[in-house]
């Protein structure tokens, strides 16, 4: 397991694709900053401004737009695993003799933490000009709070990606897998919108999206409460636990050639 760990992440830091990206959702987060700023001023009393009156307000912010671009990730992600039965790297791997289940759990691990490092590199870069503006304020507060963000995302974000995962073990193709993710939770992500704004209780309870732009409108402030969102994690846990196990048994019976 400990080896496979290694080489998953050996891959994943030797892309330079994933570097790229890295590197230029930050740039991308410190420059669009400045919208969200702006508007805080303009706005003034309103709702959604008042919550942007700190960097971890801010940080909130950003990763509250970043909804729809979780479909691109969601498909990149997708792609790159599908891509791997494709190519016969992981017939390969099985072949030599590595255990299935170790394959699987190193695959999860690594690509869902990355992915979600992804997912928090543009509020991360927003959260630079979030300091220069409005200094570093209620430094606890602020970095409990950005702390409570990455926490959930982990979880309700984690869900999204081993979704993707589980439909490229699935179609156990690069491109298709891709196309499918990333149109799949385009499409679910506006659903789940949908639903929030209608008030669809249904919908709303099994929505880890729901679940995570609810816990971003809490407030820019967690003192006093507001850190354990038990059903977030619940939820994000049946999701993943349900495509967990749908991948495994699928992964296990493959016959990989």
């Amino acid at each position: 397991m400990g080896n496979l760990l290694k080489a998953e992440r050996y891959k994943l830091f030797h892309s330079i694709t994933f570097w790229v990206i890295l590197i230029i959702l930050p740039i991308y987060g410190f420059i669009n900053a400045d919208g969200y700023i702006n508007y805080a001023s303009y706005a003034g009393a309103s709702a959604q401004a008042v919550s942007v009156t700190s960097f971890s307000g801010l940080f909130n912010s950003l990763a509250a737009d970043m909804l729809m671009p979780l479909a691109i990730f969601a498909g990149v992600m997708a792609y790159n695993i599908g891509r791997e039965f494709s190519s016969r790297t992981l017939s390969v791997q099985v072949a030599a003799g590595l255990n299935r289940r170790d394959i699987f759990v190193s695959k999860a691990i690594v690509n869902t933490l990355a992915y979600n490092a992804l997912f928090l590199a543009v509020p991360f870069g927003a959260t630079v000009k979030g300091i220069m503006h409005f200094g570093a304020g209620d430094l606890l507060d602020n970095i409990l709070n950005i702390l409570r963000t990455c926490c959930f995302t982990c979880f309700t974000m984690g869900a999204v990606f081993i979704s993707s995962m589980l439909i490229a073990f699935l179609l156990k193709g690069g491109i298709k897998a891709g196309i499918t993710a990333a149109v799949g939770w385009f499409v679910l992500v506006y659903v789940f919108a949908m639903a929030a704004q209608s008030n669809i209780l249904a919908l709303n309870i099994w929505s880890p999206i729901y679940h995570f732009r609810h816990m971003l409108e809490i407030g820019s402030s967690i003192r006093g409460g507001n850190i354990f969102d038990l059903p977030a994690i619940l939820v994000s846990i049946c999701w993943m636990a349900v495509c967990s196990i749908i991948m495994w048994k699928s992964f296990a019976k493959s016959d990989l050639k």
